[in-house]
């Protein structure tokens, strides 16, 4: 199934992404939410010569411990001077070496109507062959931005709305298909057939308070876009997740943090969760792996990179990593599995 993973720029991320399947690549369209540190530009020296001849999308992260780190006030990314030509610039520098990048316009609390429409203005004189626009609140003031870029846009059809619900944990469904309806039956009566993600994640911001036992926790991105899809015919929608990530989770080590090992594993509309030892004890991911293969949730050592991985430090052929390592196991198992799905 095609659909959006919408992660964060960081190796771990990264390397999920670019040790997927060439055949599962066209299923996948990869959105990296810019963060961290310049010099350690994952983007640049790792994903753009890697990923291929398949689209992806860049954008500022907007998480709040995101926002402002040194990476997007390094390259301007948030600066509104000259209706962002500095991150026009950045999506310029992209386009370099990867011409598949589909630009993002984010509508942003701060965002002016004004700087937004000359903003997609520039990029539509470029030869992108799609523009995305992200919306990741409700309020008035985005929708009526929305509605502001839509009017101006040459070709409807080369324009993919983005709406970035973030963590939908604990959250119902239905009251959160509720609070979108008034937009989606704007969206779905004014441009039919318009490209729309709905972008959710159910995976918990907190591990498993248990050790030694699966816990088993369930996927509710899926049965939201399923919803969603069979009340808006009218609307091309195209499933989006976190890849087994959530936004508010702590990304950065911080001296001092418990690292207890934890695994968790994607099949058939569940996550498979466990956790073992004390903080630090790594060597115990040999015993998680080998747990996980070992159940029928498995899918098998030839299956993803992801699934190659947990086998080969099952049987000690590869070190047993740290929480980073396992982070990029996880993802790509999840991308691999959804990207399958029929």
């Amino acid at each position: 199934m095609f659909h959006v993973v919408n992660l964060k720029l960081g190796k771990n991320d990264i390397h999920a992404l670019i040790n997927i399947d060439k055949n599962d690549k066209k299923n996948v369209l990869p959105f990296i939410n810019t963060r961290g540190e310049s010099k350690k530009d994952y983007l640049f020296k790792e994903f753009l010569p890697k990923w291929g001849e398949h689209q992806f999308m860049v954008d500022v992260s907007p998480i709040i411990s995101d926002i402002n780190t040194e990476y997007n006030i390094h390259y301007g990314l948030l600066d509104h001077n000259n209706a962002f030509q500095r991150k026009f610039d950045f999506y310029e520098k992209i386009l370099v070496i990867n011409k598949n990048l589909i630009p993002v316009v984010s509508i942003l609390k701060t965002s002016t109507m004004r700087d937004n429409v000359q903003f997609f203005l520039k990029l539509q004189n470029r030869p992108y062959q799609k523009i995305a626009f992200r919306l990741i609140d409700l309020s008035s003031n985005s929708i009526n931005n929305l509605f502001s870029l839509l009017s101006v846009s040459s070709n409807i059809k080369s324009n993919l709305v983005i709406l970035d619900l973030g963590s939908i944990v604990d959250n119902d469904i239905n009251i959160i298909e509720n609070n979108l309806s008034e937009l989606l039956e704007q969206l779905s009566l004014f441009y039919p057939q318009i490209d729309l993600s709905i972008i959710s994640t159910s995976f918990p911001s907190q591990k498993t308070a248990n050790r030694d036992v699966w816990e088993k926790i369930p996927n509710l991105d899926l049965p939201l876009y399923f919803k969603i899809k069979n009340s808006y015919p009218n609307l091309n929608l195209i499933y989006g997740d976190y890849g087994s990530t959530n936004p508010i989770s702590a990304i950065d080590y911080i001296p001092g943090m418990q690292i207890i090992p934890c695994v968790t594993y994607y099949h058939d509309y569940f996550w498979y969760q466990m956790k073992t030892g004390a903080s630090h004890e790594f060597y115990k991911y040999m015993n998680l792996a080998n747990s996980i293969i070992v159940e029928p949730f498995y899918h098998g050592t030839d299956y993803s990179w992801g699934d190659q991985c947990i086998s080969d430090i099952a049987t000690q052929k590869r070190k047993y990593g740290n929480s980073g390592t396992w982070n990029g196991i996880r993802i790509n198992q999840h991308i691999t599995s959804i990207a399958r799905m029929h």
